[in-house]
């Protein structure tokens, strides 16, 4: 009798043994084609962006709230919505821009290299029409989207105005740091020029300056010593200053580089959930 119960025991341990291995697979396949059907989800939303890419109704300035309005009816995006894993919409939505913005970077670059080449350069007030009229002999392998074009031109023009800035406190710094090396050394009126320029050509603020400027500025140095009116300032204060001037050129757009992230493209709240999204 002991035996029969343990043999008992044994089938009724196996048989649960079989259905807990028969629910596990049940649950694997269920999970597989769950997946499938993400997938397939994901594949026919990524079908309407690219859609929407093809039409330029998506481009590297294009809000994903504003994009949103357009689809939160469709059924793919209502469909891609109810996965539980993989991207969601408004990441792949932030792929499609990612790959945009590769082409336009890619664009750009094949661009300057034709105006470089042309011996052409977009300046801080070069238009639209000029742009394209700099461009109309540039023949890329793929067309760039007229949105793109303008990317682009708008991208060159503000290089080209942080350029400019950068050059006018280079500039100002160089006149100011020669207008110090004049106070320096230069201590007393009725020197000539010609006297004076030997004793200031062996110092670095010499070079940062045209002989015009420098003529001009030793002119204006000799008239506020004959006035009284110049006072010597400390070198301390002189470094310091250089400094400041070198330090807030440092910190310019131009010197920080581009960073990557999409150009453009207005701060969207990410802690806000998306519109219609379950989250």
């Amino acid at each position: 009798k002991v035996l029969e119960k343990l043999d008992c025991l044994e089938v009724f341990q196996a048989h649960v043994r079989g259905l807990e291995a028969r629910e596990a697979e049940r649950q694997k396949a269920e999970r597989e084609q769950e997946r499938q059907e993400e997938r397939k989800r994901r594949e026919a939303f990524m079908e309407l962006l690219a859609g929407a890419r093809a039409r330029g109704e998506i481009t590297v300035v294009t809000k994903w709230r504003d994009y949103l309005k357009t689809i939160e009816g469709q059924e793919a995006y209502q469909a891609v919505l109810r996965n539980k894993r993989g991207s969601r919409p408004r990441e792949l939505f932030e792929e499609v821009q990612d790959e945009l913005d590769d082409e336009v970077d890619r664009a750009k670059r094949d661009v300057r290299e034709y105006l470089k080449g042309q011996g052409k350069r977009v300046e801080p007030g070069t238009g639209w029409e000029e742009f394209l009229a700099m461009t109309s002999g540039f023949k890329p392998e793929e067309e760039i989207p007229e949105k793109s074009q303008k990317i682009i031109w708008e991208e060159l023009v503000e290089r080209a105005k942080e350029e400019e800035a950068k050059q006018a406190r280079r500039k100002k710094r160089a006149l100011e740091d020669f207008q110090d090396l004049l106070q320096h050394t230069i201590r007393q009126e009725g020197v000539a020029w010609a006297e004076a320029r030997p004793l200031l050509e062996k110092e670095g603020e010499f070079a940062g300056v045209s002989e015009e400027e420098r003529v001009a500025l030793f002119e204006e140095h000799l008239k506020k010593l004959a006035q009284g009116d110049q006072k010597e300032e400390a070198p301390e204060r002189r470094s310091k200053r250089r400094r400041s001037t070198r330090h807030r050129d440092d910190e310019s757009p131009g010197h920080r580089g581009r960073r990557k992230v999409r150009r453009h493209r207005a701060e969207e709240d990410d802690e806000e959930a998306e519109e219609g999204e379950i989250v």
